[in-house]
């Protein structure tokens, strides 16, 4: 039911992030999944930093020779991580994908990720 749409992802990212379409807000830490523990986490990640977005990932794929990582965990993830330095522009490097569950990607990427 979910292919070719934005799933829930959209909204929790946003939720996480530290900026919106009404400018600079406080982020809420947000998990799926009823991660209830991940949400907690994630809180305190938050609190530790000053009140700055958190997410948690997997390490999905690690490629020793260029010292990349893949990180993978849904849209749970902040897009102020595109560019921690300017809220404004972390905005402008994510892409909304629709949703293609059978493969290929789906949810919100970095313009710049090596992956797709």
């Amino acid at each position: 039911m979910s292919d070719h749409f934005a799933l829930q992802c959209l909204g929790v990212a946003l939720m996480n992030n530290d900026m919106d379409a009404e400018g600079a807000k406080t982020p809420v830490p947000t998990s799926c999944e009823c991660d209830c523990d991940g949400a907690l986490t994630m809180r305190i990640l938050s609190l530790c930093a000053g009140g700055k977005p958190s997410c948690l990932l997997d390490i999905k794929f690690f490629d020793g020779e260029s010292r990349e990582f893949v990180l993978a965990n849904c849209g749970s993830v902040a897009p102020y991580f595109a560019d921690p330095d300017d809220s404004g522009a972390a905005l402008k490097k994510n892409n909304i994908d629709a949703s293609y569950i059978r493969g290929g990607r789906r949810g919100i990427h970095t313009n710049d990720s090596k992956a797709w």
